[in-house]
Order: structure tokens, then sequence, then C-alpha cells
């Protein structure tokens, strides 16, 4: 576990935070990180993007929590990446700034929410990284999309629904990573098991959350 303490500013939640989870960044990705909570709060005054205003409550509960991810994709900086229900960009935006190399992809139905999106990827000139306006279900239904996805990645809190419709997006060994702030204890769907969990803290005062990491099984015909 780790913990940052609250007086610091946002920029220094954000390097104390990477420091407690053996993730390095750097001068250019801290101006990016500042370019992005710009953008997030002017955009924020006309929809909800991110649920704060504040510059410390988003640099600890979406830049750092989405950071922690990076806990299961450290060594896997190349890999094709879904991000499901993106609001904002979490946590699929903070880690594309800190592993430029993964190929991702941000699914979000909310038009208001895809044209910030889209806005704040050209301004922070992120490449190999796009929008899908569509829903979970839509983008299963599409054969295109099957076992497309090294990593999917949900902060939302329907996972039930999202393991389910996740599963054919996924390659075979192909990962869910889920943010939680409590157990999940659901029955899993044919073919998924739960793989692993990493449980933190970002301040004394947030409490324990935890990443829960299911794979996708190889399924024979026996």
């Amino acid at each position: 576990m780790f913990h940052v303490e609250q007086r610091l500013s946002w920029s220094q939640h954000l390097i104390t935070g990477c420091l407690g989870l053996g993730i390095s960044i750097n001068e250019i990705e801290l101006s990016k990180f500042s370019i992005y909570l710009t953008e997030l709060r002017a955009w924020n005054r006309k929809m909800n993007l991110s649920g704060f205003d504040d510059p410390d409550e988003i640099a600890i509960k979406h830049f750092l929590d989405s950071l922690v991810g990076g806990k299961v994709l450290n060594d896997q900086t190349r890999a094709t990446v879904l991000d499901v229900g993106s609001g904002g960009g979490f946590p699929g935006l903070p880690l594309k700034i800190l592993f430029p190399f993964l190929s991702l992809r941000l699914l979000e139905p909310s038009s208001k929410k895809t044209a910030f999106l889209r806005h704040v990827i050209g301004t922070l000139e992120l490449t190999d990284v796009s929008v899908l306006p569509k829903r979970v279900e839509e983008l299963a239904n599409d054969p295109n999309q099957t076992g497309q996805y090294d990593f999917v990645l949900t902060r939302a809190v329907n996972l039930e629904e999202i393991l389910s419709a996740t599963l054919p997006l996924l390659k075979t060994h192909g990962k869910v990573i889920a943010w939680r702030t409590r157990e999940f204890e659901s029955p899993l769907p044919h073919g998924l098991r739960r793989k692993g969990e990493f449980v933190y803290s970002l301040t004394p005062q947030h409490g324990e959350r935890r990443l829960i990491i299911f794979e996708k099984q190889y399924l024979t015909n026996s």
C-alpha cells in the first residue's frame, strides 16, 4: 500500500503517488497532466466529466487512481487496450500518458464526452488512441472486434454486465482490469477466471481500494 499526504499540491500528489507505485514520471509527462487538468476543469463547467473540480481531488481520485493500473500494464506497454465507459478519459488517458506505446481505444457512448475525449487527445498530441462512440454491447456484437484486445479497463459499477459483454473482445489470456472500492463476489461468465488482486490506498483519508484482474481462458470444444 502507499499513502500520499493531503497537504501536497496536485502535481506533488502525482509524483509521490507514482513513486509509491514504483512508476516513474518525468517533466514532459507532468506537463501533459497539467494540460489535461486544465482542459478537464474547463469542460467540466459545461458537463459532468469528473465529478470533481478541485485539482487535488482530480489528481488523486482520477489521475493517480488510474495510474495504479500501471502495476499490471508495466511489462505490457505495447498492448492493445480498451477502456470501457471512459467518461473523462479514466483510466485510459492517464495510462496512455505514462505508457505511450499502448494502443488505446476509449469506449464512450455520450456524444458530449466523446467530443471532449477527441479534443484532449488532439491537445495532448497522443498517437494510436481513438474514441469509439458506442456501448459495450454494440462493440461485442461487431465481428471485427472479436479477440482484438489484450486488456479491458473499467472503473464502471456494473461490472457483471461488462465482464459478460467484453469476454468475446478479449484475446485468449487477455485480461479485464476492474477498479473497485469493495470486493467482487458475483459468479463469473464461463471462460473467465479470477487472476489476481492488488489492494491499495490513495491517501489515509480515502480508504482501501482494489484492482481485480480477470483472465480469459482457452476453451476447448470437449
